[in-house]
């Protein structure tokens, strides 16, 4: 099933990070691309949501168009095929700074102060961040069920030989490039391909063995911001943030953690003090300070993470890269085909 066919009625796609999501509802929402066709359309970065009202003003080209309930008498008689549709677009639910107790309230609260049966809903979401909460919330909010759940599939060697063409490089010599280096879980999601891409349009050629082309390729993917988001927000050189990346990628990794999105003062932090605890955390006096007459490591380390304190630490060294394959799967399924 295709990306298009999936988002003819409201649906959720899900995948792992970088899978492409953004790109497919990019997609769907291109009329060079889709058969599908909206009065009004709206697309809403949850990323930069926080609130309610951030919501609702990102959204407002659709929801001014929706009946407020209760529905006036006459409206009540009308199908939902008599009704124009609108499509709301809600991107990257997984990166929102609200909870996601707080994210289905929203949902319910869409349904409950606007008329939704002509609203057309496109969620997408990282898989693992897609729980029983926002589910039944969907289900019940805009009558998305397990059936109208989707979860993306890797790239195809049809799709690389695709782009590869869209970028005016020879097919057969990528996809070469490709299989010699060990690149093939990078190729199987367009953030990572991209790099691929541009990596062999400049060199003609990619990194000979995996480790020189993860070390090439990673500290890479951290200056990648998005297209929709601030290039203001993005703090830190990539020394630093490959530093902060790493090291965020191995608290989650040894404790199961998930990782939110770091704040330009989350990222200083962490690379000047890497024993700051969390906020939830006992302040202990830094080893071998005193709590009463001598100064605390909380002193210290406002002292060498503020504008004027001391200057910049070195970043430590850069760990070994760590390749991760994929299981390959099927073009986008139906997650109740899955079950």
């Amino acid at each position: 099933m295709t990306v298009t066919q999936a988002c003819a009625r409201s649906a959720v796609l899900l995948g792992e990070a970088g899978i492409g999501k953004s790109y497919a509802l990019a997609a769907v929402l291109d009329p060079k691309q889709t058969f599908l066709a909206w009065e009004t359309e709206a697309r809403v970065d949850l990323g930069q949501v926080r609130t309610w009202e951030d919501l609702a003003r990102k959204a407002r080209p659709v929801l001014e168009r929706l009946t407020i309930l209760p529905l006036p008498a006459a409206n009540r008689l009308q199908n939902d095929e008599q009704t124009p549709r609108f499509l709301l677009v809600l991107d990257g639910v997984d990166e929102c700074q609200a909870t996601n107790k707080e994210i289905a309230g929203w949902f319910t609260d869409l349904a409950a102060t606007y008329d939704c049966r002509p609203l057309h809903v496109l969620i997408a979401c990282r898989s693992m961040a897609y729980t029983d909460a926002l589910r039944q919330a969907a289900a019940r909010a805009f009558a998305i069920t397990d059936s109208d759940t989707y979860t993306l599939a890797p790239l195809r060697r049809s799709d690389l030989i695709t782009a590869a063409s869209g970028r005016n490089l020879s097919p057969d010599r990528f996809l070469h490039a490709v299989t010699t280096s060990g690149a093939q879980a990078l190729a199987r999601t367009p953030l990572t391909l991209k790099l691929l891409l541009d990596t062999f349009a400049a060199d003609d050629a990619l990194p000979a063995s995996r480790n020189a082309l993860y070390g090439f390729a990673l500290p890479r993917a951290v200056m990648n911001q998005g297209k929709d988001r601030d290039p203001a927000e993005l703090a830190g050189t990539q020394e630093q943030r490959f530093a902060t990346a790493a090291r965020l990628a191995c608290y989650c990794l040894l404790t199961g953690a998930e990782a939110s999105p770091p704040s330009a003062r989350t990222i200083q932090t962490a690379i000047c003090c890497p024993w700051t605890p969390s906020s939830t955390q006992k302040k202990a006096p830094r080893p071998g300070s005193s709590s009463s007459n001598g100064p605390s490591w909380k002193a210290s380390c406002t002292a060498r993470c503020s504008p004027a304190g001391a200057t910049q630490p070195q970043a430590p060294p850069t760990p070994p890269s760590l390749p991760i394959s994929r299981p390959a799967t099927s073009p986008i399924t139906s997650s109740a085909a899955s079950n």
